[in-house]
């Protein structure tokens, strides 16, 4: 028989069993979180990508931001028009945070007013798409911006173990510098 777990110890087990999840396939799979009001355009953005990447579903900024702190993703697709934190304002909380302003974002909108564009890029959006979009499109910008953070991170490792070689540091700071730049 299953022991009778009280409404804490669920959470604590649905929680701990979603971060073994998460764990297991981030280790395979980039982290996308989507951010859309709408569930259907969230619900079709999540099956597009589902195959390739572990994704994570939000339905406001707030609700984003919270799975952004909590899983540090790769990549983050957010709506710009919602309700509480807009896109925009969200996007600005990212740039604003040093802990999570390395993550590229990606911001759609049904606005057509030809302002948006710069308003998204000035808060530090990497890219941006009108609704509706093409899937191809969104697909293609995804995974060119993921190759492009690869390629970045890549050199950067490259750089900081050349500078390791040359200065000859400590063995114990030469691993602090791998695992910090192999995030």
């Amino acid at each position: 028989a299953l022991p009778i777990l009280d409404h804490d110890s669920k959470d604590l087990v649905e929680e701990n069993t979603e971060l073994q999840k998460l764990e297991l396939f981030s280790q395979e799979k980039d982290t996308l979180v989507v951010i859309e009001d709408n569930e259907q355009i969230r619900t079709y953005i999540k099956k597009i990508f589902f195959a390739d990447y572990l994704v994570l579903e939000a339905k406001d900024g707030a609700a984003g931001l919270e799975l952004i702190k909590k899983y540090i993703p790769d990549l983050i697709i957010s709506d710009i028009l919602m309700d509480g934190i807009n896109g925009l304002d969200l996007c600005k909380m990212i740039m604003d945070d040093a802990a999570i302003k390395h993550i590229p974002v990606i911001l759609l909108t049904g606005d057509t007013t030809p302002d948006i564009m710069v308003k998204s890029l000035e808060q530090g959006a990497i890219d941006f798409l009108r609704k509706p979009f093409d899937k191809e499109l969104l697909t293609a910008r995804v995974k060119s911006v993921l190759r492009n953070k690869t390629k970045l991170q890549q050199y950067f490792y490259k750089e900081v173990t050349k500078e390791n070689i040359a200065i000859n540091i400590s063995r114990e700071n030469k691993d602090l510098l791998n695992n910090c730049s192999a995030v």
